[in-house]
């Protein structure tokens, strides 16, 4: 039975199934181990760091079995597997991070490090988890960005890397259909995190000044919550998408539907700075020129 009983775990209808999550500690990869334990699956959660035990409740951690250690360790990986064999019916891919930085300041060291951290290591994941997959169906679900699907200076690599994983969990679907298992990716922007909430409070952010600018970049005014995130990994992990595959969902609260606007208060979405605070704020900086 599913660890909460509620509406939509019973529907997801997971009950039986055995999913492993890359990387499920703790922020996303720790809400995906909540939802899918939750809903009834036993889960095999691999990740460096300990669990975040705080976000899990009793009964979801009667269905979770963690483990401690690297993705990018081919040992550690199988050991993963090894524990959560011999089936496994969902992958949930959540390995992966960046950080600031021009691209021509990038050492090869960091290049090699981002590229393994967003690719390889996911790709590694999923070579691993298909002979437990192949002979009755699955589904994977890779964790990539919206940065996968824009530029975004700063984080050449690593956007590189999701579009990389968003282009590879397409072909993979086409690749492996014939065999049931569905590959599909979420794209999420900027979903509430512990960390995320431990960093606005580091760097004393004003809470009106945080949520002006979620009213600016989100068509939707905030951002996402652990809910609107795990409603996708519940939808995508189960049968109610035995449909769907190949596919990249974005929950990203409109944010990719907009690409380039901003909502500047009371001018309204532009795609450009409204000539009105071009002007304020030309006032305000003074002429560097003369």
């Amino acid at each position: 039975m599913s660890a909460s009983g509620s509406f939509i775990d019973q529907l997801a209808g997971l009950d039986g199934k055995t999913a492993v999550v890359i990387g499920g500690a703790g922020g996303l990869g720790g809400y995906a181990t909540w939802a899918l334990a939750r809903a009834g699956a036993r889960v095999v959660s691999l990740d460096k760091v300990d669990a975040d035990l705080h976000q899990f409740d009793a009964a979801s951690l009667a269905n979770i079995e963690f483990i401690q250690g690297d993705a990018r360790d081919a040992d550690d990986l199988q050991r993963t597997f090894v524990a959560a064999g011999p089936r496994v019916d969902v992958l949930v891919c959540v390995i992966g991070g960046s950080f600031f930085a021009e691209f021509e300041s990038l050492s090869e060291n960091a290049v090699q490090s981002l590229v393994t951290l967003n690719f390889l290591a996911p790709v590694d994941a999923i070579r691993a988890a298909l002979p437990l997959m192949k002979t009755h169906g699955g589904s994977v679900i890779t964790i990539t960005s919206t940065e996968a699907h824009r530029g975004c200076p700063r984080m050449s690599i690593y956007a590189a890397m999701k579009a990389a994983m968003t282009s590879m969990t397409a072909t993979l679907a086409v690749e492996l259909g014939h065999a049931g298992v569905r590959f599909n990716t979420i794209a999420p922007d900027v979903v509430q995190t512990p960390n995320l909430e431990r960093l606005l409070q580091e760097e004393s952010y004003p809470d009106e000044a945080v949520q002006r600018r979620y009213r600016a970049s989100v068509p939707l005014g905030r951002p996402g919550v652990r809910e609107d995130f795990v409603g996708a990994v519940l939808f995508l992990a189960s049968d109610l998408s035995k449909y769907v595959t190949g596919q990249a969902l974005k929950v990203d609260g409109g944010t990719s539907a907009a690409p380039g606007f901003m909502n500047w208060d009371e001018h309204g979405w532009f795609c450009f700075l409204p000539m009105e605070v071009s002007a304020a704020i030309g006032e305000r900086v003074p002429d560097q020129t003369s």
